[in-house]
């Protein structure tokens, strides 16, 4: 049943009804091929606040999102992204509520964004950004199909999230093509961490750092196909 009016436990109340399937991360079915590899590396880049995954349809993006968000614990949020998440009002409700069912924020955030006429940029974005700062431990959120996502609000709202988060917290995101984020933002203070297909994860904080290729000596960006 959609969700008008917050979740039974009387947490965030957004002011439009939820698709609930938008905040289940899929179900792996038994068989898919594990890629611990590809896993342990989205985890040994944890100080980075911001994590990037591309590559085109079929590559098994959300599955290696779905594998690291369990491996993150509990305190782990999720959101399938779709063209309907275009707003930055609906795309920002979404991520309040994932992390609002993490641990309660400051019900402040839900009632801006249900103003009309709400400045999202500077009056929701700052208060959702505030009452992620203040959380008491580390959270996750994962984003899937961020390719859904054209409005450079909707963007750079992410953007201000992650480098909003607490100490330890990430923001996982998942996209057919690198999202035009202001990077170079994100790259001055070191919360910007990619990992592509065939191109591998590289990190960028006090300098980049490429993945070796099994076998060679040098420094690459291309690692073995997913």
């Amino acid at each position: 049943m959609p969700v008008l009016e917050g979740d039974r436990r009387g947490r965030g109340r957004p002011s439009f009804a939820l698709v609930e399937s938008k905040l289940r991360a899929p179900w792996v079915r038994p068989g898919i091929v594990a890629r611990p590899g590809l896993v342990e590396r989205l985890l040994a880049a944890a100080s980075v606040p911001l994590v990037c995954v591309v590559a085109p349809a079929g590559y098994g993006k959300t599955t290696l999102l779905a594998q690291w968000g369990r491996s993150k614990g509990d305190r782990v949020g999720w959101v399938s992204l779709d063209a309907r998440d275009n707003d930055p009002v609906v795309l920002l409700t979404y991520l309040a509520v994932a992390l609002d069912r993490i641990e309660s924020i400051d019900p402040a955030v839900f009632r801006a964004l249900a103003s009309p006429g709400v400045s999202v940029l500077t009056a929701a974005v700052p208060r959702l950004a505030t009452a992620v700062a203040a959380m008491s431990q580390p959270v996750a959120l994962a984003l899937d199909q961020v390719e859904s996502l054209s409005d450079q609000r909707c963007l750079d709202a992410v953007a201000e999230l992650a480098l909003a988060l607490p100490a330890g917290s990430q923001l996982a995101l998942a996209a057919r093509r690198a999202p035009p984020l202001p990077v170079a933002l994100l790259r001055a203070r070191g919360a910007w961490s990619r990992s592509g297909r065939p191109s591998s994860p590289w990190t960028t904080g006090k300098r980049p750092r490429c993945w070796r290729k099994p076998g060679s000596g040098r420094p690459t960006r291309r690692c073995p196909s997913w």
